[in-house]
């Protein structure tokens, strides 16, 4: 149950960004990950273990693809970027409060980029914000 509710919080999360509807069709989702309804091939990562190691070593994530960062509850989340060579963006959402911030991160940098957050997305630059001008922004009321 749990799921499907995260389920349909991440559909509204990942609705903030738009890919066009012909790429929906030609996407194909690599090993472990699954397509959701908006096009978009997503990777959950629950355990410890898995959001350790998150993206860190990775040459590369395809287009429309995106790792999800679940804890159990709300708390004070860091995110580096240290062993990771892709450009990323980092989206840090709280249900709580119904906020979402996006956070550039540098490849191999080892700055520790840190927000509240239940869920943290980590997708291509510029795939989850569609203006330039939106990394860093807090947006409220988030539906």
């Amino acid at each position: 149950m749990q799921f499907k509710i995260l389920k349909v919080i991440l559909v509204s999360l990942l609705s903030l960004s738009t890919i066009a509807s012909n790429e929906h069709d030609s996407l194909e989702c690599i090993y472990g990950y699954e397509l959701n309804d908006l096009g978009h091939c997503l990777k959950l990562l629950k355990n410890d273990k898995e959001r350790q190691k998150g993206l860190m070593f990775e040459k590369n994530l395809p287009h429309g693809h995106r790792v999800i960062f679940q804890w159990k509850q709300t708390k004070k989340i860091c995110m580096w970027m240290k062993n990771t060579s892709i450009p990323l963006d980092i989206q840090f959402y709280d249900p709580a409060l119904k906020t979402i911030v996006v956070e550039k991160g540098v490849p191999f940098s080892k700055k520790r980029i840190c927000h509240r957050a239940k869920v943290v997305t980590e997708a291509n630059r510029g795939e989850l914000v569609d203006n330039p001008n939106e990394y860093g922004v807090l947006l409220k009321n988030v539906r």
